[in-house]
């Protein structure tokens, strides 16, 4: 539908139609636009590559019809502010990012989306400067980002951006661009139901996404791909043995590209959760199942990159953490209530085959008593475990069929009641384990 069609059958669109006046006289490149519906725009336009001198131009323009294409299949419905690809140009002789003239969608077409977009035209990003920031940083570590947005976004009342780093199916370590999607409310910022509905659309158009996976060091660490392969035979053991429903393996990886994980960090942190493997059990109730599914396909995407996470805390000290009460926003989905309760389980193993290399497993179940750890099945995990990969021991060295510590993180208040609103005190108990042969078959 062009706009002068619907502006003729309804005459609420005067707004509409001063506020896509402005953007189009003001854009630093003539825009065409597809009108996907009142009010979504995608705009884009034709000119991309030889005014920015871009080191390849025609690669540039292949990149930016797949994207147009992209743009215009995304579900993305009224969350979203705008979404903008950035592509790599050279500007006075310097690698730069930028917006200008790439294709850009709005969703819902407002003023202030209007003066975000021109406001992004006027930035480059140097892509060879260390450190680097917004879009740049993505671009270098090749790995998808969120962030909060300078001062100059929020007087747009832009506050919260996810970054993908795209790339070309056949060759994930190649960065080709950024697409930024930017949201106006910070409430929003895990509101990423959506995003099963974007990488759709990116791979539908023929383009991918740079995958966290891509990071794993499978050629530099002997054993690995054969480890993988074992530790998930042996999740699938263990959840259908304990009736548990995700269990998930992550690896640690140390970012050596010295790009700051946010822009408002001093210091780069260096640590990251890659995820190895998982297996996914239905034993959830109602919805829980649709929002656990999403959850573990979006940590094939995103690494876990802050050092709160309990997941970072048992890379770094090897501790056994247990989990009393999970939270909505530990699973990235505070747009959705959880049916039921869950507690969480995460130990960091090391394997002979793979020497100093460490694996986090995490398990997530339903907790049907919140207010008392089950030892018990704890132990039967471990064991579990430990007859399924007997090469494992604990990072710390110790056996996995003995004693170990476990570090309890939960939450209360003076009334003995779960509160999210305060910080997790850590209590430090014991688990015994005997040394007992476990009934359940492992072999594969």
């Amino acid at each position: 539908m062009s706009f002068l069609e619907f502006s003729q059958n309804d005459s609420s669109s005067d707004g509409i139609e001063k506020i896509l006046s402005d953007l189009l006289d003001r854009s630093s490149t003539r825009l065409h636009y597809n009108l996907k519906y009142v009010p979504s725009f995608v705009f884009w336009s034709e000119t991309e590559g030889s005014e920015m001198n871009s080191s390849s131009a025609d690669q540039l323009n292949t990149v930016h019809d797949k994207i147009k294409s992209a743009f215009l299949h995304m579900d993305y419905g009224d969350k979203l502010c705008i979404g903008q690809f950035w592509a790599p140009v050279i500007i006075n002789d310097k690698r730069q990012l930028s917006t200008s003239g790439q294709p850009f969608v709005i969703p819902v077409l407002t003023e202030d989306s209007v003066m975000y977009r021109l406001d992004s035209e006027k930035h480059e990003y140097d892509i060879d400067a260390i450190p680097s920031v917004g879009p740049a940083t993505t671009f270098l570590r090749r790995l998808p980002n969120t962030d909060h947005l300078p001062e100059s976004g929020s007087c747009f009342r832009m506050n919260f951006c996810i970054m993908l780093p795209i790339c070309f199916p056949s060759d994930q370590n190649d960065c080709i661009g950024v697409l930024g999607l930017t949201f106006q409310d910070e409430s929003y910022r895990m509101r990423w139901y959506f995003l099963p509905d974007v990488l759709k659309a990116i791979q539908k158009a023929g383009l991918d996404i740079c995958k966290a996976q891509q990071h794993i060091p499978y050629e530099t660490i002997n054993g690995l791909t054969h480890a993988k392969d074992k530790i998930t035979h042996a999740l699938e053991i263990v959840c259908k043995s304990h009736n548990l429903g995700l269990a998930q393996v992550w690896v640690a990886f140390k970012d050596k590209s010295h790009v700051p994980l946010s822009s408002y960090l001093e210091d780069t942190q260096r640590i990251l959760g890659l995820k190895l493997t998982a297996y996914l059990h239905n034993v959830f109730l109602y919805e829980d199942f649709d929002i656990f599914e999403w959850y573990n396909s979006l940590c094939d995407v995103f690494p876990f990159e802050r050092t709160s996470e309990e997941l970072l805390k048992t890379f770094q000290d090897f501790k056994p953490r247990y989990i009393s009460m999970i939270h909505e926003e530990d699973l990235r989905i505070k747009w959705k209530d959880l049916y039921n309760d869950y507690c969480a389980f995460a130990i960091c193993l090391r394997s002979l085959e793979t020497g100093d290399f460490n694996f986090v497993f995490q398990f997530i179940w339903p907790n049907h008593s919140r207010y008392s750890r089950c030892d018990f099945l704890l132990e039967a995990i471990l064991l579990t475990i430990n007859r399924c990969l007997p090469t494992f021991k604990f990072a710390s060295g110790s056996k996995i069929a003995g004693e170990i510590d476990v570090i309890d993180v939960e939450c209360s208040n003076e009334d003995g009641e779960i509160d999210v609103d305060k910080k997790y005190p850590i209590l430090v108990v014991s688990v015994i384990l005997d040394e007992v042969v476990s009934k359940v078959p492992c072999d594969a």
